[in-house]
């Protein structure tokens, strides 16, 4: 499949109080087109600041240290902001975490989606608004006229995220990034919006872009997964072959701690040792103080993030036939 983005050896250092945070670890990984791409990893591992790196959101403590991100054959990171304004929300949207803290409290829905159709396309408010009301229906929800004049907080948490779904594709972009979009729901709304991601996906022909802690979530919904882990890429490979045969000790350990229907009784595993600072990352592997397989060299030599198996890459000196 062509790639429709290529992240390729992104590094990235905020710079904070304590001193500089190395956040990002030469991250590589593509998005083809029509794909839906997890990544995956705990909580302060880098997810988000890899999809505002994407979209150059970041605040102004980021610095980028090195590599590209390639969409359409084009780097973002050589772009100037104005042409970065002409690329946002007309051919790569996101859908932030939570919906109440990314719509504009003071204006109804549906000018806030009319106003992105307006700045983007140069059309009629009329006709703007009535792209709003289509895509308010699309996306299931209620009484999409009269949804139109709402403010936010009228609405619950299932239908504000909604309404960013449908700002999101209101440009019909080609990739479409969703940060953690079933957070700020309960169980059963999460499982209406990912259903609905996935029939948009197919129905605009989307590439998607998925950010998840939720292992089960991207299990069901993704072609490929990247798995993270403080601000490095771990391992990138096929959703069947990741949870099949996971190469990298840190995915290992991930799937052994899910919950498991017939392991009543028994105490659920885990990881042992913490996240490492990122104020002062481990040398060598990020992961050699927590894992069980480590060698001498793991403190000292970086592993490469290399393809071991027929589209199936994974960052670990085990497979880079070292012994100690």
């Amino acid at each position: 499949m062509k790639a429709l983005l290529e992240v390729r050896d992104l590094s990235l250092d905020f710079e904070t109080e304590g001193g500089v945070a190395k956040v990002l670890d030469r991250v590589s990984f593509t998005v083809s087109e029509s794909e839906v791409f997890g990544l995956v990893g705990e909580t302060g591992c880098g997810k988000t600041v890899t999809a505002l790196a994407i979209l150059r959101l970041l605040p102004s403590n980021a610095k980028i240290r090195g590599g590209n991100v390639v969409f359409l054959g084009e780097d973002l990171l050589l772009k100037s902001e104005a042409e970065m304004n002409r690329i946002r929300g007309i051919r790569i949207s996101m859908v932030f975490q939570d919906p109440a803290t990314s719509l504009n409290p003071v204006y109804p829905v549906g000018e806030q989606i009319a106003r992105v159709v307006m700045v983007h396309e140069g059309v009629e408010r009329g006709a703007a608004e009535e792209r709003a009301i289509a895509l308010f229906r699309r996306v299931g929800l209620p009484d999409p006229e009269n949804l139109l004049r709402r403010y936010p907080h009228e609405l619950s948490g299932g239908m504000q995220q909604r309404v960013m779904i449908s700002m999101a594709l209101a440009c019909r972009p080609k990739l479409l990034i969703a940060d953690e979009p079933t957070t700020a729901v309960d169980v059963t709304i999460q499982a209406q919006i990912l259903d609905l991601l996935m029939e948009l996906r197919r129905e605009f022909k989307l590439s998607v872009l998925l950010i998840t802690h939720n292992l089960g979530i991207v299990a069901e919904t993704c072609d490929r997964i990247g798995v993270m882990y403080a601000g490095t890429m771990a391992e990138v490979a096929s959703t069947q072959d990741l949870f099949r045969e996971p190469l990298h000790p840190y995915t290992q350990s991930l799937l052994k701690a899910l919950p498991r229907a017939d392991a009543r009784g028994h105490p659920l595993a885990s990881i042992p040792g913490m996240v490492p600072s990122l104020l002062e990352p481990p040398t060598g592997c990020r992961y050699h103080p927590r894992c069980s397989f480590a060698m001498p060299t793991c403190s000292v030599r970086r592993p490469e993030l290399l393809e071991h198996r027929a589209s199936h890459a994974a960052s670990c000196l085990l497979y880079e036939g070292v012994t100690q």
